[in-house]
Order: C-alpha cells, then sequence, then structure tokens
C-alpha cells in the first residue's frame, strides 16, 4: 500500500510554515552571543526548562482543562500557582510604587501585562506560556522523542504534556493541526510585543514562585531564623535564571569583538555570566540530561539545514508533500521493517511535525496504526546504520514512487546559500568570521554570525534623536501647557527641564519596552541595531554618580552629575550649567552613557541643547 501525498494534505497544511518556523529557531540558537549547544549556556537553559517551564506549562494546561492533575502533581501545581498569585500582587506593587517614584504611573502597555494575568482575567495561568529562546530550543529537543518526552511528563507530572491538546482531554475532538505556534518563542526581535511582555511577566511570577519553593524552613525563629537558612541553603536558581530574555541570549553587535575577533571566528561568543552559571550540585532528570547529547546531533543538523534552500515557501510545501510521502512509505510493510532514512528536506518537516505532539500523535496513529518513531542517528560511516538504512530507504521510495525521486530537486539548494565547501575557501583565504571554523570548533551550528545584528546607519541614529526630541518637546508642551520657549528665568527654565526631561523619558520607554515589568534588560532598540559605534557622530559623556532624591532613579534627567566631555571634566554640575558652559560648544550630538540606576539598564542619549532622557539603546544588565 502507498499512500499518496494529496490525500494527506489537509492535516499538512500548516507543515511548511511549522517548518521554516523550526528552522528560523535553530539559526537564532546558533546566534546566541553565549553557544547554546553545548556547556554552561546548555546547562542554565535545562535547569530553566525543568524548574521553571515545565511546572508552568504543566500548569497552564491543568487550569485551562487540557490535563488533569491528582495526588502529589496536583498539590505542587496549586502551590506553585498559588505562589505565583502572591508574586502578582508584590511585583504590581512594587512596579507601581517605583513608577510613582519616577513621578508617573504604570502606562498603558504596563498595566496591560498585568490586566492579562489579573484573577478576573483567569489569574497567572490565563495565558499559554511562551517560552525564551532557550528553553524553547531545549523543549523542541525534548520533543523530538516522543516516547521519552512523554515518559519524563509521567513520571513527573503523572500525565504527558501535550502540545496542541484539546481543552478537557476529549478524545473525540480532533488536536490542533501542526503549525509555527508550536515553536513559538521570545527571543530580541519579539521581545517587546504585546503577547511577549505577557510571557515575560508570567515567567518572573512562575520562576519567583518556583525559587521561593526551594527555600527550606527557617534554622531558628525570626528572620535571623530565615537569614541563616538561605545563607546555609543556596538556591539552584539564581536571579538571572529569573529574567526571561537574559543578555546571554541576545545576537552580538557585527563589527564587535565576539563577531569579529577570535570569539566570532572560533564562534565561542560570550562565556555564560558568572550569575547565571548553574551551581555544580544541580543534576537534572535522567530523561532531561540526555538532551545533550540531542543538542550535540540538532547542532549538525542545523549545519546541513544551512547548505539548503529552505527560504522559498515553494520549497518547503515541496518538502512537505515529500515528507507525507515518507509517512506513506512507512505504512507499507516493507517500510515498518525498513530503518527508514529521510533527506534534510523531509527530516526538517518530521521534526515541525514532531513539535505538535497531539497532532503527530493523531496524524501517525491514524496512518500507521501507532505513533511513529523518532531516532537521531549522526553515524554516516560506510556499513553504519544510517548510510544502510539511507540506501534501502531510497530503494523503497523509487519502487513506490516513481515520479518523484528520493533526492530533493535542485529548487531546495539555492546558490545564495554558502556551501560547506565555499565555507572553507572562506576560511583559507582569510575571511571573518568563518561559519565552517566556528561549525568545526564544535559550539556553532553552521549558521554562526549571520544572525548578528548589524549596527543601524549614523542617519538612522540621528533621524530617531531628532523624533525622540521633537516629540518630547509637543507632549512636555501640551503637559506645562505653555509655550514651546521655556521661560528665561532660572526656576521656569528648571521647570521646564523637568518636564521635558520626564517627556523625553516617556518617548525612551515607549521605544524600548515597558520598563516597569521585570525580568531582566529590554532589548528595544537593540534588536534594531541602534548601537552606539566609533562612527558615531557624537560625543560620549560618561557619568560616576546619576541620582537626586527629588528625581529618584534618574526618571527625568535632570540631576546632579559629574561628567567628562571631550577629557575636560565638569565637576558635579547640574543640568543646567552643564547645557550652558559644555553643550553650546559641542557641534555633535551628546550620547550620554550611565551604568547605574536607569531603569532599563542601558544608555541616556540627548540632543544638543533640546532634551535629556533617561532610557536609550537598551542594554542588558545582570541587575
Amino acid at each position: 500500500m502507498t499512500v499518496d501525498a494529496e490525500q494527506l494534505r489537509p492535516w499538512a497544511d500548516g507543515l511548511p510554515a511549522a517548518a521554516a518556523a523550526l528552522r528560523t529557531l535553530l539559526h537564532r540558537v546558533d546566534s546566541t552571543t553565549t553557544p547554546l549547544w553545548a556547556g554552561p549556556g546548555l546547562e542554565a537553559a535545562l535547569l530553566r526548562y525543568e524548574r521553571i517551564f515545565l511546572p508552568m506549562y504543566a500548569a497552564y494546561l491543568a487550569a485551562t482543562g487540557v490535563i488533569s492533575l491528582s495526588g502529589a502533581p496536583r498539590a505542587a501545581a496549586d502551590a506553585l500557582v498559588a505562589a505565583a498569585t502572591a508574586s502578582y500582587n508584590t511585583t504590581l506593587k512594587a512596579a507601581s510604587v517605583a513608577a510613582l517614584q519616577q513621578g508617573r504611573e504604570l502606562d498603558a502597555d504596563e498595566k496591560a501585562a498585568w490586566a492579562a494575568l489579573r484573577t478576573n482575567a483567569g489569574g497567572v495561568t490565563a495565558a499559554a506560556p511562551i517560552p525564551p529562546l532557550d528553553v524553547a530550543f531545549v523543549w523542541a529537543l525534548a520533543r523530538l522523542d516522543p516516547a521519552a518526552y512523554a515518559a519524563d511528563c509521567v513520571a513527573t507530572f503523572g500525565t504527558p504534556l501535550p502540545v496542541g491538546g484539546t481543552q478537557g482531554g476529549d478524545a473525540g475532538a480532533a488536536a490542533a493541526p501542526a503549525s509555527a505556534d508550536a515553536v513559538a518563542h521570545v527571543w530580541v526581535g519579539n521581545a517587546t510585543e504585546p503577547a511577549a511582555v505577557v510571557a515575560r511577566l508570567q515567567w518572573v511570577l512562575f520562576a519567583t514562585a518556583a525559587q521561593a519553593a526551594e527555600t527550606p524552613p527557617p534554622l531558628l525563629p525570626g528572620r535571623l531564623g530565615k537569614l541563616l537558612s538561605c545563607l546555609h541553603h543556596r538556591r539552584l536558581l539564581r536571579r538571572q535564571h529569573l529574567h526571561h530574555l537574559p543578555g546571554y541570549l541576545w545576537p552580538p553587535v557585527a563589527g564587535t569583538t565576539a563577531v569579529t575577533g577570535f570569539q566570532g571566528s572560533s564562534g565561542v561568543g560570550v562565556g555564560l555570566p558568572k550569575a547565571a552559571q548553574v551551581r555544580k550540585r544541580w543534576a537534572p532528570r535522567a530523561r532531561v540530561a540526555a538532551l545533550r547529547s540531542a543538542a550535540s546531533s540538532q547542532r549538525v543538523f542545523t549545519a546541513r539545514l544551512g547548505a539548503s534552500g529552505f527560504d522559498d515557501p515553494q520549497a518547503l510545501r515541496l518538502a512537505a508533500e515529500r515528507y507525507v510521502r515518507f509517512l506513506g512509505l512507512a505504512a507499507t510493510p516493507a517500510g515498518a521493517a525498513t530503518f527508514l532514512v529521510p533527506t534534510t528536506d523531509m527530516d526538517l518537516v518530521w521534526h515541525a511535525h514532531l513539535m505538535a505532539t497531539a497532532a503527530y500523535r493523531e496524524n501517525t496513529t491514524a496512518l500507521l496504526g501507532r505513533v511513529y518513531a523518532h531516532m537521531a542517528d549522526d553515524d554516516a560511516s560506510p556499513g553504519g546504520r544510517l548510510a544502510d538504512g539511507r540506501a534501502a530507504t531510497m530503494a523503497l521510495w523509487t519502487a513506490a514512487y516513481p515520479a518523484h525521486p528520493y533526492e530533493p530537486p535542485p529548487s531546495l539548494v539555492v546558490p545564495c546559500v554558502a556551501t560547506a565547501a565555499a565555507k572553507a575557501t572562506d576560511m583559507a583565504t582569510g575571511s571573518a568570521p568563518s561559519a565552517a571554523a566556528a561549525y568545526r570548533s564544535g559550539v556553532r551550528g553552521g549558521y554562526w554570525p549571520q544572525g548578528a545584528i548589524p549596527i543601524a546607519p549614523v542617519a538612522a541614529k540621528v533621524a530617531l534623536l531628532e523624533e525622540v526630541a521633537a516629540e518630547a518637546s509637543a507632549n512636555a508642551t501640551v503637559s506645562a501647557g505653555e509655550a514651546a520657549t521655556p521661560k528665561t528665568s532660572p526656576d521656569g527654565l528648571r521647570t521646564w527641564d523637568r518636564t521635558l526631561a520626564a517627556a523625553t523619558a516617556t518617548a525612551w520607554r515607549q521605544r524600548i519596552g515597558p520598563a516597569a515589568v521585570p525580568g531582566g534588560g529590554w532589548p528595544g532598540l537593540y534588536a534594531e541595531g541602534f548601537v552606539a559605534s566609533a562612527a558615531d557622530p557624537v560625543d560620549v559623556v560618561r557619568s560616576r554618580a546619576y541620582g537626586d532624591p527629588e528625581v529618584a532613579r534618574g526618571s527625568s534627567g535632570i540631576a546632579a552629575i559629574d561628567v567628562a566631555v571631550a577629557g575636560a571634566s565638569v565637576p558635579r554640575s547640574d543640568v543646567i550649567a552643564l547645557r550652558r558652559q559644555v553643550i553650546p560648544s559641542l557641534s555633535k550630538p551628546i550620547l550620554y552613557e550611565t551604568s547605574s540606576t536607569n531603569p532599563s539598564g542601558g544608555t541616556v542619549l540627548g540632543w544638543g541643547a533640546v532634551a535629556w532622557g533617561v532610557a536609550g539603546w537598551g542594554r542588558e544588565t545582570s541587575a
């Protein structure tokens, strides 16, 4: 019996988009500043997956009726949700107080994040969790082996945790078709989108709850007992693990040493910050630990994808049709008795299908009478199982589908994608950085460093500064209820300065991310390449002291500061003096950098004598 692709197209319609999304995920994994294929970066991802994401996902599925928990898993989920709800109230209060200290209220974007998870909207489990990039990668690795993923979930939670399952576990209802949603994730490019902001807050709430669950009972009564207990028991979940998208998951900026120097050519990138490293005493569950070898296999697989032309939607649809024929071959008696080996294009679609666990179980069971097992095997040596299986598969395929060659058509390999030979040539001729060298080093998957963020053109930066300045000036004028020209008296000028600076801060926040939502630094404009570079026509003003009791956490930029401009020190002058004494002598815009008390963890930008703001390009900090 053979099955034609046309017969299975209805349930396979979403596979091309799912395959494209999975390939994009793997490319983003290969582009992080700290490598995730192995080593400390992967270990942190495994910890975050096991201790934060899976329990949160199980609680979400239970709350929405997709699964039913009982016994100890039910009690653990209930306790986790209760602790996350308590954290919701605490973080909302802290954010509101911090905003008031900055002389403002929570803005609409900030309020929307908490509103999506409030009790009358469904609570902290109201939104489907969207994992950050590293956790999405580990979760994808786990789902490549359906049996092992289900077994791990059953052992931990008493039931499988399906992706795309039906509400209430109704066996008669069809599972959601495979789609790109199965590999949805948060990365620098979408971190400020509303759904990602809600996912960030939800992550912080559940991560805080999971961390609190590690705290042992006090050794003695009172605060001293709690302190001694915390000192005695060092939590596995550290503060950086609670950040949704830590800076080490951001791609580096093109032109930096992380890309162009030894770090870039070798692919080693930047090491995982000490604050995010996993404690040595942590040991993952056996099936989670097995994902280390799966990550190594996917690194090799990603390199194969780099040589294939999967950018064309039509090519991906063809790949999906070929995969459906592959399943049809597996449904035959000969196919069931053979170790079938797909080509790279079929394999990518297969992996994408596996991500939607409920649909995969339903589709393969309907076709083959069983959940079709997926096994990774990287041994391509002559006489090995992979080589023999490939030869046997080609023979069966040719007999079953004489009009459809087993090997992918030329359209799946496009000239614009460098082949392995071209990459090797680039390295031999001194082209840097070299994807081939980075791949051979064992820390990258063949796409590096194409995912590095290109620096925005100077004209775009200047236009952005002018845009913010104009917007802030207009809003400040409306807020102050006076003409755009400030009063000339010192008091009037100071009042106008404060109003203008607050409006500037608001304008920057809207472009960077809702600062009051916890969870680490915001990528903001960083993802668009708005970062400082030597080519910028700016003077750099670095601060060693920034803040003012009146201003509180640098909310307006009107503060006593200690700066150095073009090598000349201006000791603790206020902004008015700085504007009068220093800025008029400058012919370029000013980039004001500060390392402390900046809510966004970024830079502070000013445009001549017009405006000062507190946000900036969006630099990640460990605070």
